[in-house]
């Protein structure tokens, strides 16, 4: 499928007409009708036209996507990946250039989740292991938005936490507690009974903190 029928694809999946679409992004009537059938278009006409159809410009231009399946307790919604703009999404091997946060990573993400009810966080990153199972599990993909005051953070959240060397360089994901006796410390647990126990980790050693938003898999059929 050519980059004309893809745009005539969205268009008729938005149920909008020619006229409708032309009116959104300023154009004729007559202009569209061009472009679904033999007229070409380039990254800024694709940029309009995918933002009117809620679509992206990967698929319009290449047809380049990949599905993933966004896990919301009771919601289940269907994202898209895209190269150009969104959330990126780091890798391991990315991950372990973290010093302090995601920032650090000078390389180029594997991709970008470009998804308005999630396009405020600040990286997608892997489960790795099942510490934090069965809510979190090895493969799946999550969500991290960065929290700046330690003060605020949600008691019993899950959190993707890195720390100094005084905490041994700590990059990991656990659920964070308060401590009501000592305000200067948190308390990381899993919920996994094969790791048990908990670590009280003094808040001066914490670089960065991450909540996890929601919790995806990439579908590969």
């Amino acid at each position: 499928m050519n980059k004309n029928l893809r745009l005539k694809e969205a268009r008729e999946k938005k149920r909008i007409t020619q006229d409708e679409l032309a009116s959104k992004i300023g154009v004729f009537p007559s202009y569209i009708a061009a472009l679904e059938t033999r007229k070409s278009y380039g990254f800024k006409t694709a940029a309009k036209l995918a933002k009117a159809l809620d679509t992206t410009v990967d698929w319009l231009l290449d047809g380049d996507e990949k599905v993933i399946i966004f896990e919301d307790l009771d919601n289940v919604r269907t994202l898209t990946v895209a190269k150009r703009k969104g959330v990126p999404y780091y890798n391991l091997e990315q991950m372990a250039l973290i010093k302090t946060n995601f920032s650090d990573i000078n390389e180029e993400p594997e991709f970008y989740v470009d998804a308005k009810p999630m396009n405020d966080c600040t990286a997608y990153i892997p489960v790795y292991g099942d510490a934090m199972a069965p809510e979190y599990t090895n493969g799946m993909i999550v969500g991290t938005k960065e929290q700046k005051n330690l003060d605020l953070l949600i008691s019993g959240g899950a959190y993707y936490v890195i720390t100094d060397d005084s905490a041994n360089n700590l990059k990991i994901m656990r659920y964070v507690y308060n401590d009501e006796d000592n305000e200067k410390v948190l308390i990381l647990k899993s919920k996994n009974p094969n790791y048990p126990g908990k670590m009280v980790l003094d808040k001066s050693a914490i670089l960065s903190i991450h909540l996890l938003k929601g919790r995806f898999i990439i579908d590969h059929a």
